[in-house]
């Protein structure tokens, strides 16, 4: 990326998105670069807190930077001298406003018909509303107030903020939606995750480290965060300890009872945890699978999640076996969903016989209904049609004369 000055105002300001475009691809990152296929798109990242700008003091004296990036974004880092400021309430929001003048200065003015505002994340709930004027859509992955360690009182207050000011909102879940409509919200729409192409390749190598480890291969893909089940997972391989257990994905605990649970997991025999791995190799992982895990501790979190990866491993022909979420519930007979950890082996020996080229096509053509460029293509009517952004157009049409 290199520092460059838009040539025109930014049509959509997004907070909270993206902030790595080489680690694997969410629904932030694919939504986000659909968008800018056919909008300007200000990529805001989070601005600092105070405490981790006093330890690199230099950072104070910074400006606001622009950059473009590949993917067609305009990336605003905010000025460092207005870190987030918790300790003063007058001082944090001074500095508050104060980000948002130097936002605005980036957008279509009111006057040609103003841009409009995106939030991904409730971090930003402030900023927005220092905005006043900006039209929004607030977009849910996750319950943020249900985090490990996370100010679950200050993350519902700005969610619930963001949920009755914005113009819609969108959940990425059944239960997502009806957390934001018991936030007060009035309009919400449902925008499952989808599929990127690369998973439908047929002829796909398997990774040697893969290949090697005997059958039946039961794996896992996932953020090892502190929503997994650790525990089920653990005595999946205790019981059945000539099946190889492979989990692949970068650890992100903030539980340190999660993180020991999970090192006493991988010490086992039959475990084989492979740790992160490109998203351009996971199509390979998943095809060398005999069947695919979705495992979740159900006292976290997770029941509201919509896993990416049931989706990347229907598109992959894999059988899957999935903690019972509703998201994976609704898939009906492509997904077997388990009730206890009593039911974990039988459901996955039953998986095991599911394997026929009949199945895994079937499961195949789901995803390829279920491709990004199709949610790209419904948020993407959904913003012409509420702020009357150009459909598919000209990324500069609603910027020309600014």
């Amino acid at each position: 990326m290199r520092p460059e000055i838009p040539a025109a105002p930014a049509t959509i300001a997004m907070f909270g998105g993206p902030m790595d475009w080489s680690e694997a691809w969410y629904s932030r990152h694919q939504l986000t670069a659909g968008l800018a296929r056919t909008h300007r798109v200000l990529l805001i990242d989070p601005p600092r807190d105070v405490r981790r700008a006093l330890a690199r003091p230099g950072s104070l004296f910074t400006g606001a930077r622009l950059e473009h990036e590949s993917v067609g974004t305009i990336r605003y880092a905010e000025p460092g001298w207005l870190p987030v400021v918790h300790r003063s309430a007058l001082l944090g929001r001074a500095t508050t406003i104060l980000r948002a003048q130097a936002i605005r200065k980036h957008l279509v003015p009111a006057s040609k018909g103003g841009s409009i505002g995106y939030v991904w994340h409730p971090d930003h709930a402030d900023e927005v509303e220092a905005l006043a004027s900006l039209p929004f859509v607030y977009h849910a992955y996750d319950r943020y107030d249900l985090y490990t360690g996370s100010a679950a009182e200050d993350a519902r207050r700005r969610e619930t903020w963001l949920a009755r000011n914005a113009a819609f909102c969108v959940g990425a879940s059944s239960m997502i939606v009806e957390h934001l409509r018991s936030l007060g919200a009035d309009d919400v729409r449902l925008l499952r995750h989808g599929v990127d192409p690369g998973f439908f390749e047929r002829d796909i190598a398997v990774p040697a480290d893969l290949e090697r480890l005997p059958r039946p291969r039961i794996g896992l893909v996932a953020s090892l965060s502190d929503a997994v089940d650790y525990l089920g997972l653990t005595r999946i391989a205790m019981e059945r300890p000539g099946w190889s257990l492979v989990i692949v994905g970068k650890q992100a605990f903030t539980d340190e009872r999660k993180r020991a649970q999970f090192e006493t997991l991988a010490k086992l025999s039959n475990v084989h945890a492979f740790g992160f791995r490109p998203q351009k190799e996971v199509p390979g992982w998943l095809t060398g699978f005999d069947v695919a895990l979705v495992s979740y501790d159900l006292s976290t979190w997770a029941p509201f999640n919509q896993p990416l990866k049931l989706y990347e491993y229907l598109a992959s022909g894999t059988p899957v076996v999935a903690s019972r979420i509703q998201a994976a519930e609704e898939l009906g007979d492509l997904v077997e969903t388990v009730a206890s950890e009593e039911a974990w082996i039988p459901t996955i020996e039953r998986a095991l016989g599911r394997n026929d080229e009949a199945a895994r096509e079937r499961r195949r053509r789901f995803a390829d209904d279920n491709r990004w460029e199709r949610r790209v293509a419904t948020l993407d009517d959904w913003l012409a049609k509420q702020f009357g952004l150009p459909e598919g157009g000209d990324p500069a049409a609603r910027s020309r004369g600014a």
